[in-house]
């Protein structure tokens, strides 16, 4: 599906340096993902949990990420997606220490998006 007339001509670029707490990026209905840069700011392995949800949806370390990306020490990483990731509902994401989402973590994320109704 192409950007049509419910999209953002535009693409939003969401940044932060984002931790164990829940961060909304939008919980607009419909998101499409373009592009995630992160790295890690902290002296361990991290991981950056991506959720098709509303922050008020979305339970740290307890409601299971749709995306979870590993992102190593002194290793930015850099995706870019061929066609973009569609979020139905919203989108929320954490960082931490593990896949299970129980222990904090620091990383720096640019994340490039359109949403719409």
């Amino acid at each position: 599906m192409g950007i049509g007339a419910n999209y953002q001509s535009e693409i939003d670029y969401y940044y932060s340096v984002v931790t164990l707490a829940k961060t909304e990026v939008t919980d607009n209905p419909i998101s499409l993902i373009y592009s995630i840069d992160v790295a890690n700011i902290d002296g361990d392995v991290g991981y950056l949990h991506l959720f098709d949800a509303d922050a008020d949806n979305v339970t740290v370390a307890t409601t299971v990420a749709d995306i979870i990306i590993l992102v190593p020490i002194l290793q930015p990483r850099h995706i870019v997606f061929p066609k973009p990731i569609r979020f139905g509902t919203g989108f929320t994401l954490c960082a931490s220490d593990a896949v299970a989402a129980t222990g904090a973590h620091n990383l720096n994320v640019v994340i490039g998006y359109t949403s719409g109704s």
